[in-house]
Protein backbone atom coordinates (compact mmCIF):
# COMPACT_ATOMS: atom_id res chain seq x y z
CA UNK A 1 0.00 0.00 0.00
CA UNK A 2 2.68 2.11 0.53
CA UNK A 3 3.40 2.86 -3.12
CA UNK A 4 -0.13 3.98 -4.20
CA UNK A 5 0.64 7.07 -1.29
CA UNK A 6 -2.69 6.40 0.37
CA UNK A 7 -2.94 7.30 3.82
CA UNK A 8 -4.12 3.87 5.88
CA UNK A 9 -3.90 3.01 9.34
CA UNK A 10 -4.09 -0.55 10.99
CA UNK A 11 -5.88 0.40 15.17
CA UNK A 12 -6.46 -2.75 17.13
CA UNK A 13 -10.09 -2.43 19.27
CA UNK A 14 -10.78 -5.17 21.49
CA UNK A 15 -14.71 -6.26 21.75
CA UNK A 16 -13.81 -8.45 24.76
CA UNK A 17 -12.25 -7.90 28.08
CA UNK A 18 -10.12 -11.25 29.37
CA UNK A 19 -13.14 -12.50 31.05
CA UNK A 20 -15.06 -11.96 28.48
CA UNK A 21 -16.60 -8.67 29.35
CA UNK A 22 -16.49 -5.45 27.50
CA UNK A 23 -13.43 -4.08 28.05
CA UNK A 24 -12.54 -1.34 30.60
CA UNK A 25 -9.66 1.16 29.08
CA UNK A 26 -7.04 -0.82 30.80
CA UNK A 27 -7.03 -3.67 29.33
CA UNK A 28 -6.33 -2.03 25.99
CA UNK A 29 -3.49 -0.94 27.81
CA UNK A 30 -2.72 -4.56 29.65
CA UNK A 31 -2.86 -6.06 25.87
CA UNK A 32 -0.98 -3.50 23.88
CA UNK A 33 1.74 -3.95 26.70
CA UNK A 34 1.43 -7.82 26.39
CA UNK A 35 1.44 -7.96 22.44
CA UNK A 36 4.56 -5.42 22.66
CA UNK A 37 2.18 -3.46 20.40
CA UNK A 38 4.07 0.43 20.18
CA UNK A 39 1.97 4.00 20.19
CA UNK A 40 2.18 4.03 15.89
CA UNK A 41 -0.20 1.02 16.08
CA UNK A 42 -3.32 1.76 18.34
CA UNK A 43 -5.21 -0.51 20.60
CA UNK A 44 -8.52 0.87 22.00
CA UNK A 45 -11.14 -0.85 24.12
CA UNK A 46 -14.68 -0.98 22.71
CA UNK A 47 -16.25 -0.64 26.62
CA UNK A 48 -19.37 0.94 25.47
CA UNK A 49 -19.87 -1.81 22.74
CA UNK A 50 -20.54 0.66 19.93
CA UNK A 51 -17.89 -0.54 17.23
CA UNK A 52 -19.26 -4.44 18.27
CA UNK A 53 -22.43 -3.72 17.23
CA UNK A 54 -21.89 -2.04 13.83
CA UNK A 55 -19.48 -4.96 12.60
CA UNK A 56 -20.84 -7.75 14.45
CA UNK A 57 -22.32 -10.49 11.82
CA UNK A 58 -25.45 -12.50 12.07
CA UNK A 59 -23.63 -14.70 14.68
CA UNK A 60 -23.28 -11.62 17.30
CA UNK A 61 -19.49 -12.46 16.92
CA UNK A 62 -17.24 -9.73 15.97
CA UNK A 63 -14.95 -9.64 12.55
CA UNK A 64 -11.45 -9.76 12.64
CA UNK A 65 -11.16 -7.32 10.00
CA UNK A 66 -12.92 -3.83 9.27
CA UNK A 67 -12.08 -1.38 6.46
CA UNK A 68 -13.47 1.85 6.78
CA UNK A 69 -13.12 4.88 4.63
CA UNK A 70 -12.17 8.28 5.39
CA UNK A 71 -14.90 9.08 6.81
CA UNK A 72 -15.58 6.30 8.76
CA UNK A 73 -18.05 4.33 6.60
CA UNK A 74 -17.38 0.52 6.71
CA UNK A 75 -15.94 -0.29 2.91
CA UNK A 76 -16.07 -4.19 3.92
CA UNK A 77 -15.37 -6.92 6.69
CA UNK A 78 -13.02 -9.90 6.42
CA UNK A 79 -13.03 -12.44 8.78
CA UNK A 80 -9.40 -14.35 9.84
CA UNK A 81 -5.85 -13.41 10.10
CA UNK A 82 -4.25 -14.99 7.05
CA UNK A 83 -2.31 -12.98 5.06
CA UNK A 84 -4.92 -12.79 2.27
CA UNK A 85 -7.52 -11.10 3.97
CA UNK A 86 -5.02 -8.07 4.64
CA UNK A 87 -4.66 -8.55 0.47
CA UNK A 88 -8.55 -8.23 -0.01
CA UNK A 89 -9.13 -5.30 2.24
CA UNK A 90 -6.19 -3.80 0.60
CA UNK A 91 -7.80 -4.22 -2.99
CA UNK A 92 -10.92 -2.91 -1.20
CA UNK A 93 -8.59 0.28 -0.56
CA UNK A 94 -7.46 0.80 -3.72
CA UNK A 95 -10.89 0.33 -5.41
CA UNK A 96 -12.14 2.73 -3.02
CA UNK A 97 -9.84 5.09 -3.82
CA UNK A 98 -10.02 4.89 -7.94
CA UNK A 99 -6.83 2.56 -7.95
CA UNK A 100 -6.03 -0.57 -10.30
CA UNK A 101 -5.80 -3.64 -8.36
CA UNK A 102 -2.45 -4.80 -7.04
CA UNK A 103 -0.51 -7.09 -9.69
Amino acid sequence: MAETGLPFRYVIVLFEGFQYEPPPPEVAQQFASLAGVDEDFPVIADEAQVLAELVSDWSGLPHTKVVLGPDLTILDVHVGLADEEDAKAFAVIREHAGLSPAR
